[in-house]
């Protein structure tokens, strides 16, 4: 009786050191596993703040000026980089926004800016109204303009083509760079919706140099 009970003692004895043995391993590994994994984590973490505060904010902004439910809402885009705000009609967004970059390296010192109805998703430039576009210029329709309008303070031009549906209005507006210095702004949209015309309009008219 007395030997049944000593190999009963020693088998809970060399159970309990096994289990022991056994957590003490499965703890030890799965510490070692969660390690590399949490730097890992912690990589990636970093990783995303950096890319979050290596963005770059386009140069400027459009903010409401104003207007109830149901009636005409215009926003005023203001370029603090540049130094100048314009008015875009009710139903008028910014599309894009960018300083020309040339092959070899050279960036321009006005932005380039491309305005759109919001409900225009198109690629097409037809209707749509831009700033500083290169190699973009009435002329391309017709030698002279056909008639010029009063756009508030300014003056915008009217080029016609002949046998086709489709207009031109340009403009030129004195501003600044993002240097401080004095610099043209050149309005230009080929247009099919008498609509734009008024639109382009507007927009020159509100130039304010800031």
């Amino acid at each position: 009786m007395k030997t049944i009970w000593i190999i009963l003692i020693t088998f809970v004895v060399t159970a309990a050191v096994v289990a022991g043995g056994g957590w003490w391993y499965m703890k030890n590994k799965t510490e070692k596993e969660k390690k590399p994994l949490q730097t890992q984590i912690d990589n990636l973490n970093k990783e995303l703040g950096d890319l979050k505060s290596s963005e770059t904010p386009a140069p400027g902004t459009a903010e409401s000026a104003g207007g109830s439910a149901g009636a005409s809402s215009e926003s005023i885009y203001t370029d603090n980089d540049n130094h100048f705000s314009i008015t875009l009609p009710d139903g008028w967004e910014v599309k894009s926004t960018y300083y020309y970059e040339t092959a070899g390296g050279e960036k321009a010192k006005v932005p380039t800016i491309v305005l759109g109805r919001k409900s225009d998703t198109s690629e097409d430039n037809t209707n749509k109204i831009n700033i500083n576009l290169r190699q973009s210029s009435c002329q391309q329709l017709s030698p002279i303009p056909d008639r010029s309008e009063p756009a508030g303070d300014q003056s915008v031009e009217i080029y016609i083509a002949s046998g086709t549906d489709t207009f031109c209005v340009s403009a030129e507006v004195e501003g600044q760079d993002n240097s401080g210095k004095k610099a043209t702004y050149q309005f230009v949209s080929f247009y099919s919706d008498t609509s734009v015309k008024e639109a382009f309009k507007t927009i020159v008219g509100s130039f304010k140099v800031l």
